[in-house]
């Protein structure tokens, strides 16, 4: 079996997919998914569901949601379910089970490998099976609490250093006019990441737009400004001093070490 966590919270078998259907109890098995292999307690499991507001019967309610969980869980031919009862709470055993977000770091770590060892085809074949796994946000339709939430925030920054990866890899190929569009969008979803601003710039000024180049710095500049107090990291204002003067690393393949690091 599969589980997926990667958009709405899932498993998938040989029937298809399926997904609980009660939000207290869907939001304890996201619990026991982002804790895979670690046991629960119930003080946490408390916290997660009903925050400082639990409920009289807090103990009797988790009761039933496992029961619930164990009841979606069971399949043909296995034995033991993948919920044990633990002295100290409860453990979710995958047991050979897949989890795609698991899938999605090992594509992410194995795309950055071959980064490192120049091999961009590949990277970029490797990071865009990565992002492929991803049906929308990271546990999406989930009013969790401060665990999920964390691991939520995790998976989601893990997403976008996948997506700076992968354009930098492209940009390492001379796909630099590709990459205007995509980059002009994660600069609007995410405007205060540096990274996505200078990767643009750069593309730009390689698919001669120089000027439009300069008023993505000065879009960056204001923003950071307006929303934080703040100039731009030095990587950009090295950027934007390179393309003013057109230094000649500007249309290499490879950029200095200290832009790479923004992304």
């Amino acid at each position: 079996m599969r589980y997926e966590v990667l958009g709405r919270v899932r498993t998938v078998d040989d029937v298809g997919p399926a997904a609980l259907s009660a939000p207290k109890t869907n939001l304890l098995l996201a619990l026991l998914v982002a804790h895979a292999g670690r046991v629960v307690t119930p003080d946490r499991i408390i916290t997660e569901l009903w925050g400082g507001d639990e409920p009289r019967r807090a103990q009797a309610a988790i009761h039933v949601h496992i029961h619930q969980i164990r009841r979606f869980l069971e399949r043909p031919g296995r034995r033991d379910g993948p919920v044990i009862t633990h002295p100290h709470g409860y453990l979710l055993d995958l047991d050979g089970d897949e989890l795609d977000l698991d899938q999605f770091t090992g594509l992410l770590e194995d795309g950055r490998e071959r980064v490192r060892a120049g091999r961009f085809a590949a990277a970029s074949a490797t990071l865009r099976a990565g992002l492929a796994l991803w049906r929308g946000a990271a546990f999406e339709g989930l009013s969790w609490g401060p665990a999920v939430g964390a691991h939520a925030a995790w998976a989601e920054e893990s997403r976008l250093g996948c997506r700076e990866l992968l354009v930098e890899s492209e940009l390492m190929m001379g796909l630099h006019r590709e990459q205007v569009r995509p980059l002009s969008e994660l600069t609007a979803a995410h405007p205060l990441r540096e990274g996505f601003y200078g990767q643009l710039m750069l593309a730009l000024y390689r698919s001669n737009r120089q000027a439009d180049a300069l008023a993505v710095y000065q879009r960056a500049r204001a923003t950071l400004r307006r929303e934080l107090g703040l100039e731009p990291c030095r990587a950009l204002r090295d950027l934007q001093q390179a393309i003013l003067s057109a230094d000649h690393w500007l249309l290499a393949h490879s950029a200095p070490a200290e832009l790479r690091a923004v992304s």
